[in-house]
């Protein structure tokens, strides 16, 4: 089998198109770049027996990576001729598992609890058709892991990262406020469509994903709060005295936002934190007692 190298990146797409036949489909675009391997390697920080889920392990290259940095690697892999490919290549490997699925069919706590593991990360060069539903996923079960260093298309990836109050209004959205409601985010490197084959029509960025303590949802709160923000998004440009008619038009607490009119001259990418926890506590008549800067 042909060794993914460095200094054979046109004998690997070669490679790739001959025995593969990548599927557009399933966004089947495999990294190519061992320099962007050694970034993901690097922004993992990989320990010897850390547990690592990589979701998408497509033809391996990011995987027999990780598993030369120590990690003990579970893969989940949907496409049946690929996990075929790895099943084959790691068969004498007790460091290696794989799963044949799609990873928004599975609970990622039955696949931790059947690989005990002090540490769990997430790594993944993600499809990026099903991104937003993954990520939400793996912030329900965030709790199970220690970080998560993900592949996203750019224009996502920005939207995850672009913190609250920022001047480029137009990346932010309710992924903004649910992302860096559950993690620390980071924007690691922005990455060229010519780091993959086949080529993406998008350029991508790699984002680290560090869940913020132990916050477990508690009585469905969190997703309540994630509706909410949903709704004021609904209406991006529209002011929050409008989305509030909208959304809550009979609503008893409206008529007390109302008199805050500095918060109903704003739009929902105007929002900071304290705005956020004002809103839902005054509709919603719950807190959120999370501290955030």
């Amino acid at each position: 089998m042909l060794e993914f190298s460095i200094s054979h990146k046109s004998a690997t797409i070669r490679y790739l198109n001959k025995a593969i036949k990548p599927k557009r489909g399933l966004s089947q675009n495999f990294l190519i770049d061992t320099e962007v391997l050694s970034i993901i390697l690097t922004e993992a920080n990989i320990n010897s027996g850390d547990a690592i889920l990589e979701i998408g392990a497509g033809d391996g290259f990011l995987t027999d990576a990780l598993l030369r940095k120590g990690g003990k690697v579970v893969a989940v892999e949907v496409d049946p001729t690929l996990s075929a490919r790895l099943a084959t290549r790691h068969a004498k490997r007790d460091d290696f598992s794989l799963i044949t699925a799609d990873i928004l069919s599975l609970k990622l706590d039955d696949i931790v609890a059947r690989h005990p593991c002090r540490k769990w990360k997430v790594v993944a060069n993600l499809p990026y058709h099903i991104s937003t539903p993954i990520l939400f996923a793996l912030l329900s079960a965030r709790h199970l892991f220690v970080s998560m260093v993900l592949m996203f298309q750019q224009e996502f990836a920005l939207r995850i990262t672009t913190p609250l109050g920022s001047k480029n209004k137009k990346n932010l959205s309710s992924l903004s406020v649910a992302s860096q409601w559950a993690f620390d985010v980071k924007l690691a490197t922005l990455i060229d469509s010519e780091s993959f084959y086949p080529k993406p029509k998008v350029d991508s960025a790699l984002v680290t994903l560090t869940p913020k303590g132990s916050r477990i949802d508690d009585g469905g709160v969190e997703e309540e709060f994630f509706t909410l923000v949903r709704k004021f998004y609904q209406h991006r440009r529209k002011t929050i005295k409008a989305s509030l008619k909208i959304h809550y038009p009979n609503h008893t607490s409206c008529q007390e936002l109302f008199t805050d009119h500095l918060l109903m001259k704003k739009r929902p990418e105007d929002l900071l934190w304290p705005d956020w926890f004002s809103l839902f506590h005054k509709l919603h008549h719950k807190s959120l007692s999370i501290n955030h800067t």
